[in-house]
């Protein structure tokens, strides 16, 4: 089989690197710890190094933080509305150290918000090529520690909000009075519940106005310590759905496309029923067939290097 493409998708905290055979299918994958804020002595030159390691020359396409400003080579936002045809014809350039050219594709950014973001956009495109009859409107949910809000339309990001939901828990969970030092519990789903139907009811005031009562219900022994990090995800991914149907991201009869890490979209999935709303998850690796369709786009599949 002939190998016709890389694709990296390079966040914050870990590479994914992907070879393709002639047909767009992932012939092999890797995955590194080596994100943009943790790199391996030597860089980004030599995480891609590590990427790349034994497989043959071929097109590099590579998406995510490693085109923001403090990566490997920046590649400038395109402002949204966007198509994501348009990916293809504005990517940057980087050489490594072995030779190869690194084609890496910007990022968007929304005017209105304002607003960016690196990766869902390939990600996004991925979503479209492998189900293009999403491509005339849909709205879409990327959980992560940003999640994205994304509205498409005729094949454009329309616009696009980031919610710092996964951030937040990390931050609240780890190094405040509510969580710091609390054991770690096994799934505890009526905790998850509470927290969700918290948030729900909530209302203007906002999950913020709730967030004190974890400690409070953990003093009154309610909330086992060991429950309180499920709690805590509960009423905060249930702000983050109560604000998207408060700004319009996201509307009662309306499905949503979830794309993200299946643990994660599971539990967004369970908060959605409290609030109305029909979350559906996408399958299929987005991101890969994101990086296939934009490399395709852009005219870098002509040659092809034999495994």
């Amino acid at each position: 089989m002939n190998t016709s493409l890389l694709g990296l998708d390079w966040g914050s905290t870990r590479l994914r690197a992907y070879r393709f055979d002639e047909a767009g299918g992932v012939m092999d994958m890797r995955a590194l710890p080596w994100g943009s804020r943790q790199l391996p002595a030597g860089g980004f030159p030599e995480a891609f190094a590590q990427a790349v390691e034994g497989w043959p020359r071929a097109p590099v396409l590579a998406c995510g933080m490693v085109g923001s400003r403090g990566g490997w080579r920046e590649a400038p936002y395109l402002d949204a509305p966007c198509r994501l045809d348009a990916l293809a014809g504005a990517l940057a350039v980087v050489d490594a150290p072995d030779g190869r050219t690194v084609h890496i594709v910007p990022g968007l950014r929304d005017p209105a918000g304002p607003d960016v973001m690196r990766g869902e956009e390939t990600q996004v495109a991925g979503v479209l090529a492998q189900a293009p009859t999403l491509a005339g409107e849909v709205r879409l949910l990327m959980p992560g520690t940003h999640s994205k809000w994304v509205r498409v339309r005729d094949g454009a990001v329309a616009g696009f909000t980031t919610v710092m939901t996964g951030e937040l828990f990390a931050l609240v969970r780890g190094h405040s009075v509510l969580g710091a030092g609390l054991p770690d519990g096994s799934d505890d789903h009526a905790a998850f519940a509470r927290g969700v139907a918290a948030a729900q009811a909530s209302g203007a005031a906002g999950g913020l106005s709730r967030l004190f009562s974890t400690r409070a219900l953990m003093l009154e022994g309610v909330l086992a310590p060991a429950s309180v990090a499920d709690f805590l995800s509960g009423l905060l991914i249930g702000d983050e759905l109560r604000m998207a149907l408060a700004a319009d991201w996201a509307r009662p009869g309306v499905p949503v496309q979830v794309v993200g890490e299946d643990a994660l979209c599971a539990r967004y999935l369970l908060a959605a029923p409290a609030f109305g709303l029909t979350l559906q998850r996408t399958s299929g690796a987005p991101a890969a067939s994101g990086l296939w369709q934009v490399a395709a786009s852009a005219g870098l599949l002509h040659g092809h290097s034999h495994a």
